[in-house]
């Protein structure tokens, strides 16, 4: 249920076996790389107008990873503390909110809290969402409340990556 960057280029990125060959295909848009002697690659896709439903697909010689459900349109960075940390199940009127949201456009990737004294490749896990009865209570309300409004001007998918952690220091 991943959503990406509109009207930009789009970044992709991996690790395979080292100088190992990968494809890269967005719909009809495919790119050819080779690992470095790290096994790390990159390739660039063209920038894409909102929309969706897209598949991505990054294959080598022995494996394939698969995403479905991609869409393309703006995506928003939910940080801070606890006030972005308050979830959709504690804001007021919150069983309405609840039972009243329908909108697939909307999607959110809630970063676990984790701690590194060093910089970090990857997220500690997390997984997208969409706003639907069953997820949205776990949604930041700031960030949910914000995309509902957003999507009623603009009609393009909405991605929330929601990276706050109450009480935390500011770094």
């Amino acid at each position: 249920h991943a959503v990406l960057q509109r009207d930009r280029p789009i970044e992709i990125w991996g690790r395979a076996q080292p100088n190992e060959q990968v494809t890269v295909a967005l719909d009809s848009y495919t790119r050819k790389t080779q690992a470095d002697a790290a096994g790390a690659w990159a390739v660039t896709l063209p920038a894409l107008r909102s929309g969706g439903k897209h598949t991505l697909t990054a294959r080598t010689a022995t494996r394939a990873q698969k995403v479905k459900d991609l869409l393309i349109g703006d995506v928003w960075l939910c940080s801070g503390q606890s006030n972005m940390e308050w979830p959709v199940s504690s804001a007021h009127n919150s069983t309405e909110a609840i039972a009243t949201a329908n909108d697939a456009m909307i999607r959110h990737f809630g970063v676990p809290h984790a701690f590194s004294e060093q910089p970090a490749e990857d997220v500690a896990g997390g997984s997208w969402a969409a706003a639907d009865p069953a997820h949205v209570g776990s949604f930041t309300a700031v960030g949910y409340f914000f995309a509902r409004e957003v999507r009623k001007s603009v009609n393009v998918p909405i991605a929330l990556l929601h990276t706050s952690w109450g009480g935390s220091n500011i770094e």
